[in-house]
């Protein structure tokens, strides 16, 4: 004959029960779409770009959201984006099928001029990098590792500086950082954002990150949990932060970690320019 549960052994799994249910939807949660918008306003930013959109991917390793990455397609160009920037970490030495990127590419190749970056895992062993730049220059997505281009809208430009995620460290000593006319606004793509107290020093206005993953575990009111060195509650989790005349806007991120995602949803970044006088 079974015996009847003690209320503490009642009290003690409702509260396993109640725990589990609510991290449980917690994760799911966290694999919906979010789109964060910012505004940056200054009189740096040229008339011509007043307006003008910018969108940030970041760490997507090799994620898929919905059929044909359909999901994200859709979010992305609903936005009516001018410029697709993406800050790293696009594949990953787990994630052999390029299919999830080469539906994204079709989807948004024709929506805006897009730029990629390098990050980390690009460089682990086996991480099939090779075949991914060969993707991205089948569907005419520039390469901005350790390149400046200048954008232009009317007799107006903007300059993109991005950095090689594997041989960050490599640039300390030169002139590479250094922009090529102080005057002109200027835009970083860096993976990480650990570095923004180094770079503002070159007076970029604005630098692209990624690499946290949000701090994977986000908890309310103290932000992310989990840093990439094992650290708790890193300082650039995620977000906007500045630094001297720069401001750095950190994104959460789309792909996975080794950790599930959690209170922390995939995000997509948009950034609307503004000229003031």
């Amino acid at each position: 004959m079974m015996k009847k549960m003690t209320f503490k052994k009642k009290f003690l799994l409702s509260c396993f029960l109640g725990f589990t249910g609510i991290l449980g939807f917690l994760i799911l949660s966290s694999t919906k779409l979010a789109v964060t918008q910012y505004t940056y306003s200054s009189e740096r930013v040229p008339a011509s770009f007043d307006g003008y959109k910018i969108v940030q991917l970041s760490d997507i390793h090799c994620k898929s959201f919905g059929k044909d990455n359909q999901k994200l397609i859709d979010e992305i160009n609903a936005l009516e984006p001018d410029l697709i920037l993406i800050t790293g970490d696009s594949v990953d030495s787990s994630h052999q099928d390029l299919s999830p990127l080469e539906n994204l590419f079709r989807g948004i190749s024709n929506t805006a001029p897009i730029y990629v970056i390098s990050g980390n895992h690009e460089f682990e062993k086996n991480a099939p990098y090779n075949a991914f730049l060969t993707l991205c220059d089948s569907y005419g997505i520039h390469n901005l590792d350790n390149q400046k281009v200048t954008i232009t809208e009317g007799e107006e430009s903007i300059q993109l500086v991005g950095i090689d995620g594997f041989n960050m460290k490599a640039h300390w000593d030169f002139d590479f950082f250094t922009r090529d006319n102080p005057e002109t606004f200027s835009i970083l793509l860096n993976h990480y954002p650990g570095q923004i107290v180094y770079l503002a020093q070159y007076g970029y206005d604005i630098i692209l990150s990624g690499h946290m993953h949000g701090g994977i575990i986000r908890i309310p009111h103290f932000g992310g949990l989990i840093g990439n060195k094992r650290e708790l509650f890193p300082k650039y989790d995620a977000g906007k932060f500045t630094a001297i005349d720069t401001t750095m806007y950190v994104s959460r991120g789309l792909g996975d970690a080794r950790i599930p995602r959690i209170n922390n949803r995939p995000e997509i970044v948009c950034i609307t320019l503004r000229h003031v006088e």
